[in-house]
């Protein structure tokens, strides 16, 4: 029985979970120009469904991502897997933008249950000693998830018939064999009165503040220029080069996914005042290529930007995670985590609206230029003053090492024998 299985699998099959929920996320990044050829809607409209899904992802972070400190790990894990199943409902028996915008929103909210509830339950299940290779894997199947996402939505819009409804099915089966998993695979615990179940705002305890913010913003830059080439690509090829393959705009964006985990692998690898640079480094040069891709019609550019997002991605969250889930609290573990998602997930959302609104007025290579160009220079002053904080001297981390008062003063002669 699953029960009787040992920690690591235990972990291992919460990651599956994450990995499944995950790839429903992102499947819509292949069927965008599908649903805009069936509903007749432009990029503006494509750019209003995906602020519905990061306000669903933003809203399940920052409002019940607290809720797996207080209600325990699986309560919140059967939550997510529910809300991922309303949402593959919907898509399934959408014929229309309203239905279509509303299953959008749940699946945004079934995504920000499951990023920090489960990568806060695969580190409770890890010993302390490996903490932190659980938060790294928690993060690979996260980004596995949104790599396969395109690519799966892709096979079904290319190559199977009912496109925009048979992947959702499939999906649903998929579903079903997993949920019993959070059932045996997680113990349960009773309720923690300590915790509320308040919305969590912007939970940072002071463990973990030195290393969260940086490298939240760093994580929120990356799926910033994330989300403009996931607005970019499968535009780009169907407006300026002619493509029109929703299999190759989903291998298109699946790196920008799928290389975090390269970042992330090199993250500890490097000094620790040299990633969040080399992040930012990465990022402008990857929004350099974004635009002349555009400027001179060159797929091979784009093809690369990808990659280069990803791993600069990488690098900071990886350098975030280890932290949060290596110093913070457990009683703040799951909130902690949500919100550092919250924070990446609000990046991505601002240049998908901004690029939306940016090629509505004045056309897929003008405002795709405008806004990449944009990006850059907003990276650039961010990283400026990431830069400045790394120079700085750094401040002692909160210690929860019990000092012992000093032992009085013995007699003359008189010695302690300390018992092993």
């Amino acid at each position: 029985m699953i029960a009787r299985l040992g920690l690591g699998t235990r972990c291992l099959l919460v990651g599956l979970i994450l990995f499944v929920i995950m790839t429903s996320a992102t499947v819509p990044s292949a069927l965008y120009a599908l649903w805009a050829a069936d509903y007749g809607f432009g990029p503006l409209t494509i750019t209003v469904i995906f602020s519905i899904y990061v306000a669903g992802v933003v809203f399940g972070l920052m409002g019940l991502g607290g809720w797996s400190d207080a209600l325990g790990r699986r309560p919140m894990l059967l939550a997510a897997v529910a809300a991922c199943a309303v949402s593959d409902v919907g898509y399934l028996f959408s014929r229309n933008l309203p239905t279509l915008i509303a299953a959008r929103l749940v699946s945004g909210l079934a995504t920000g249950l499951i990023a920090g509830t489960a990568t806060a339950t695969m580190v409770d299940l890890a010993p302390p000693h490996l903490r932190v290779r659980a938060s790294m894997t928690a993060l690979a199947a996260n980004m596995g998830g949104l790599t396969a996402g395109p690519v799966v939505g892709g096979v079904f819009a290319e190559y199977c018939p009912e496109p925009l409804h048979l992947v959702y099915a499939v999906h649903l089966i998929v579903l079903a064999l997993v949920v019993a998993v959070p059932l045996f695979a997680v113990p349960s615990r009773p309720r923690n009165r300590e915790v509320s179940l308040r919305p969590i705002g912007l939970m940072v305890p002071p463990e973990v503040r030195a290393d969260f913010w940086p490298a939240a913003m760093g994580g929120g830059l990356g799926f910033a220029v994330g989300g403009l080439l996931n607005t970019v690509a499968g535009l780009y090829l169907g407006h300026l080069a002619g493509i029109h393959n929703p299999f190759l705009a989903g291998l298109m964006i699946a790196p920008c996914f799928g290389v975090i985990a390269v970042g992330q692998l090199l993250s500890p690898r490097l000094p620790g005042r040299s990633r969040l640079p080399l992040c930012c480094a990465g990022l402008i040069f990857s929004c350099v290529l974004i635009l002349a891709a555009l400027a001179f019609t060159q797929t091979e550019l784009l093809v690369i930007s990808g990659p280069v997002v990803g791993v600069a991605t990488g690098l900071a969250i990886g350098h975030g995670m280890s932290s949060i889930n290596e110093h913070c609290p457990a009683e703040h573990r799951g909130a902690t985590n949500s919100t550092f998602f919250a924070v990446m997930y609000v990046g991505l959302s601002v240049p998908v609206i901004g690029a939306g609104v940016a090629m509505h007025q004045i056309g897929l290579r003008a405002g795709g230029e405008i806004f990449s160009a944009v990006v850059a220079v907003v990276i650039v002053g961010i990283g400026a003053v990431l830069l400045a904080g790394l120079t700085r001297p750094v401040a002692a981390r909160p210690s929860s090492v019990v000092i012992q008062p000093p032992l009085p003063r013995l007699p003359a002669g008189v010695r302690v024998v300390e018992r092993v």
